[in-house]
């Protein structure tokens, strides 16, 4: 349900920050896609960590060339969590 009604807000001039999935299929998203262009709205994805302060860093880095000429990057994090 997330792309439906992310597409209803984008379409009412809304700026958009959407739980995963942003949709199901790449039309999904395509569609998404259209309709945040269209109506000239941000739409962002809502990552757990999109803003913490590590991860802010590391993109800062990325941005600033820090990091050299990037292909790919993927990083993960320990967190603690338990199997219970």
């Amino acid at each position: 349900m997330h792309n439906n009604e992310s597409i209803l807000a984008v379409r009412k001039g809304r700026h958009v920050i959407c739980e995963k999935p942003l949709g199901f299929n790449i039309t999904e998203l395509q569609n998404l896609r259209k309709e945040e262009k269209k109506a000239g709205v941000n739409l962002q994805s809502g990552l757990a960590l999109r803003w913490n302060p590590f991860i802010t860093n590391l993109k800062n880095l990325a941005d600033r060339g820090e990091l050299g000429d990037i292909f790919y990057m993927e990083a993960d994090y320990y967190h603690e969590l338990g199997p219970w």
